[in-house]
């Protein structure tokens, strides 16, 4: 018998990645679309979800960054 993967979801993090179709565990993970990624014997590469960590690393930037470059003449 022939091991098959699924990808899916992580609910908590956004991470796709493969895991065995029989270990699917529907509060963990929600299946991603069938038809872009089909079951296949070997697992791929995931893809991290890391939209969230960059929004808030550039929102921090932007404010520390404004508030240096309009301090003008130090004396």
């Amino acid at each position: 018998m022939a091991l098959r993967y699924t990808r899916v979801k992580d609910k908590a993090t956004g991470h796709e990645y493969d895991v065995l179709a029989h270990k699917f565990n529907p509060e963990k993970h929600t299946r991603v679309d069938r038809k872009h990624y089909p079951d296949v014997s070997r697992p791929r590469p995931a893809k991290p979800n890391v939209k969230g960590k960059r929004s808030a690393a550039a929102n921090a930037d932007d404010t520390g960054g404004a508030s240096a470059s309009t301090g003008g003449d130090p004396s």
